[in-house]
């Protein structure tokens, strides 16, 4: 039989907006699960069980506006865990910067996540 795992890493910052997504991201980083730390490094350092049958690295792509994306940003476990801490919505106390950068809110910018596959033989 064939193992296949996957992960997907952060978003990639639509171009011109990476400051705004760094801010929201080193407000976030504390409220990650520990786990994510391996889905951050692609799970570079895991002990696969079986032997390797390849690996892909890919990109998935989404065209949103912005409030689809500041929905699937408050719909993040760091979210939430970061809300319910502080008592505040990081993701809403970053809004207006998000909406200075994105522009006409309705627009559709492209978002992408680095997608990995790993493929294992048992």
């Amino acid at each position: 039989g064939v193992l296949a795992a996957w992960c997907y890493r952060e978003f990639m910052a639509p171009a011109g907006m990476e400051p705004v997504v760094a801010a929201l991201r080193a407000e976030l980083a504390p409220h990650w699960p520990a786990g994510r730390a391996d889905v951050d490094a692609a799970y570079a350092h895991y002990e696969w069980p079986f032997a390797s049958a390849g690996t892909l690295d890919c990109l998935l792509c989404q065209n949103w506006t912005l409030p689809q994306l500041l929905g699937y940003l408050s719909s993040l476990s760091a979210t939430v865990r970061a809300t319910r801490a502080c008592g505040t919505d990081p993701v809403e106390c970053h809004s207006a910067a998000f909406a200075a950068a994105w522009g006409d809110p309705t627009a559709t910018r492209r978002v992408l996540w680095p997608l990995k596959l790993f493929l294992r033989r048992k």
